[in-house]
């Protein structure tokens, strides 16, 4: 099949080789007797007022408040009260409760919920936590902000994994399970609008101890403001919202995390002369796996070195997964005569691929065997991901 200046769509299967995983902990819905928080509905506050008990707001200027803007439409674990917290689009507010503390002796296995909201449109966000002794010692984080959700995986700040993009003024229902004697926890993020939930791989704790006696929420940097409600932790697993559960296995697939005109980042790495872009001139049409952001991958022809990008996930081989799937949209933009590039799923970098797919101007090739192709021809991908 040729195709120059219209995309195509390429849906591969194998069930062999080593592919990525993502393991999500869930389970029936939990009884309330079994919460280790209390309130987690903020239904003993009161609406326009800072909040109080078992909450704690100490900041003075920037008071956390219950407010109408910050009910849920989730209602998997609580009925709708016209609550939940809320601050504006200053820096500054945070609120905390405390709880007795938990340790694998009294849970192995803590379960979080929590829906979460940013209200403005700005930049920076907030952060949930469950901590020893306040923020300062916190040991699972996540960062909600105004580029994406983010699970911290260690302390520093390499450690931030991109999970999912954000949307103003959409409701997301964050999911952990958090094992108390590997510490670490893994996890799923649900859009309210679509029910899409997006799981995460196990990310340790930041902090290298299995003792929590705080769950809290703050500011870190930015002007976005912040909506939370049904925040809950339990011994036993909690109820899920209905859901489509993408089973993706990779993560930016649209190309939400990068930056239009910008060299793409983190979660790939890429390499080559010009370096691959993300470009607004190539949204794929194609809405099957994503909704249009008005983002796609670039790789320009080569100048000095070729281009290429990837992105390492998880392991996993047939064993665990029969068969994965792969999907994304090409173009090969310019009437090129000669030339084109490679996509491929592998289990040590593109010098071993599993799976290749061979895009040249000639016509789109499945090959069992590495063949690289001149990429002498501009190319570009959007909505590229790996799913189960």
């Amino acid at each position: 099949m040729k195709t120059i200046g219209g995309k195509s769509r390429i849906r591969l299967a194998t069930a062999a080789g080593i592919f990525s995983a993502v393991v999500y902990l869930g389970g029936a819905a939990a009884s309330m007797a079994a919460a280790l928080s209390a309130d987690g509905d903020f239904n003993a506050q009161t609406a326009g007022n800072p909040l109080i008990a078992p909450w704690n707001s100490p900041n003075s200027l920037n008071l956390a408040k219950c407010a109408e803007i910050s009910q849920s439409p989730f209602t998997n674990l609580f009925a709708q009260n016209g609550k939940g917290a809320f601050w504006t689009n200053t820096a500054g507010p945070y609120f905390i409760q405390s709880v007795t503390p938990i340790t694998p002796a009294v849970a192995g296995t803590v379960y979080m919920n929590a829906d979460v909201k940013i209200p403005f449109a700005g930049t920076g966000g907030f952060r949930l936590f469950l901590s020893q002794a306040g923020g300062s010692k916190a040991q699972v984080v996540l960062h909600i902000r105004s580029d994406g959700i983010y699970a911290q995986s260690g302390s520093s700040i390499v450690g931030q994994m991109p999970v999912c993009g954000v949307m103003v003024g959409e409701w997301y229902n964050l999911q952990l399970a958090i094992d108390m004697n590997a510490m670490s926890y893994s996890g799923a993020v649900i859009r309210a609008s679509s029910s899409e939930r997006t799981r995460f791989p196990a990310k340790v704790f930041s902090t290298a101890t299995n003792y929590i006696t705080h769950l809290g929420t703050d500011v870190t940097v930015g002007n976005v403001g912040a909506c939370i409600d049904n925040w809950v932790l339990s011994d036993t697993p909690l109820a899920s919202p209905p859901c489509i559960d993408t089973g993706y296995l990779s993560y930016d697939g649209d190309f939400g995390f990068q930056t239009t005109n910008a060299t793409l980042t983190t979660p790939w790495t890429r390499g080559g002369n010009p370096l691959p872009t993300c470009s607004a001139d190539y949204q794929s049409p194609f809405t099957n796996a994503f909704a249009n952001n008005g983002k796609g991958g670039n790789l320009a022809s080569p100048a000095a070195s070729y281009p290429y990008f990837y992105h390492a996930f998880p392991s996993v081989s047939n064993v665990t997964f029969g068969a994965v799937y792969f999907n994304v949209d090409v173009m090969i933009p310019t009437n090129t005569a000669e030339g084109g590039a490679r996509l491929f799923v592998s289990g040590s970098g593109g010098s071993s691929p599993s799976a290749l797919v061979r895009v040249r101007t000639t016509g789109i090739l499945r090959k069992a065997t590495v063949q690289l192709a001149p990429p002498s021809a501009a190319f570009s991908v959007a909505n590229g991901t790996t799913f189960n």
